[in-house]
């Protein structure tokens, strides 16, 4: 499993690489998307701060599909050491394809997106310091927004 995981990871970037290396130069790299999200929040005696930075270069992009290798970093911090997903370190790096996606309001906005990506979880300040584990994950994301009321005049 690990090798059949590995070659397609591998496959992909590889043939994605290409095809991007085979665009117009004025054309390549065609953006840097880039995301950020975090959450802090307080209650029942504990705090938990989560984020998660993400920074891709789109090599390609056809019929509407986005090809982006990436780069993330993640951190959770709780004040319970106790549960599991708290105070770790998430390094990642993998690859993805994403599409816009219709709205039905005005101005908003959607994606979907579907990919690979390797992970290391580095655990820090409690009873599981030292306890690191890789992660081989496929992954889709759905992401979607916008405001229901009209900005008609």
């Amino acid at each position: 499993m690990k090798k059949s995981f590995m070659t397609l990871a591998i496959t992909l970037g590889m043939s994605g690489c290409a095809f991007g290396l085979s665009a117009n130069a004025a054309e390549f790299p065609s953006g840097y998307p880039f995301n950020f999200w975090s959450d802090a929040r307080v209650g029942e005696g504990k705090s938990v701060v989560t984020g998660r930075f993400e920074q891709g270069i789109e090599m390609a992009e056809i019929n509407g599909w986005k090809f982006i290798p990436f780069a993330a970093a993640g951190a959770n911090y709780g004040s319970n050491k106790n549960e599991y997903w708290n105070n770790e370190f998430i390094p990642e790096f993998g690859v993805k394809v994403t599409h816009g996606i219709l709205m039905p309001v005005q101005d908003g906005w959607g994606n979907l997106s579907v990919g690979l990506r390797l992970r290391r979880d580095v655990y820090f300040g409690d009873e599981n310091a030292g306890k690191n584990f890789s992660n081989k994950e496929m992954f889709i994301q759905l992401g979607f927004g916008g405001d229901w009321k009209s900005n008609d005049k």
